[in-house]
């Protein structure tokens, strides 16, 4: 499944992988909500937003489906930050996890930028600069929208 955000007729129900269940569902360019969110990401599209604990999760196989597998690689991320035609619109600070707190617990860092229109955005340096990230934002979201996330966990996902 690729998400329609690429199709001309896309609607709000399609764009993102259908995870996690509803109502837990948050649209990923909601700015209103106060508690960190997490999005996962493969390299062909993204889940709705979620707060952690929020809701009782999948059995594996219906994971799987959700969120189809392909020569690709599932990334764990929290949503930083929304900007909308290149300004910055909301930011939240980014959760300190340590070894042992959960699976969201990971080294290896670094940045994504997802396109309201669909597909991921360049930057500079992904791993290590929060700048280039933001440039990347600020510069992904016009026209239209972006969303700056940050990478927990990364596994291959075939």
């Amino acid at each position: 499944m690729t998400p329609a955000a690429t199709s001309p007729a896309a609607t709000p129900d399609d764009r993102y992988f259908r995870y996690p269940p509803e109502p837990a569902r948050i649209d990923p360019f909601e700015t209103t909500v106060d508690e960190p969110q997490y999005i996962d990401t493969t390299n062909s599209g993204i889940t709705y937003g979620y707060l952690p604990g929020s809701f009782e999760d999948v059995p594996d196989a219906e994971y799987r489906r959700l969120v189809p597998t392909g020569y690709t690689s599932l990334m764990r991320t929290q949503k930083l930050a929304v900007a909308r035609e290149g300004r910055l619109v909301r930011e939240w600070p980014l959760v300190v996890r340590r070894r042992g707190d959960d699976w969201w617990y990971s080294h290896w860092g670094g940045y994504r930028v997802w396109r309201l229109d669909g597909g991921f955005a360049p930057i500079a340096d992904p791993k290590n600069d929060p700048d280039s990230a933001m440039a990347a934002l600020l510069s992904a979201s016009r026209p239209g929208a972006a969303l700056l996330l940050y990478i927990w966990v990364v596994v291959d996902w075939h």
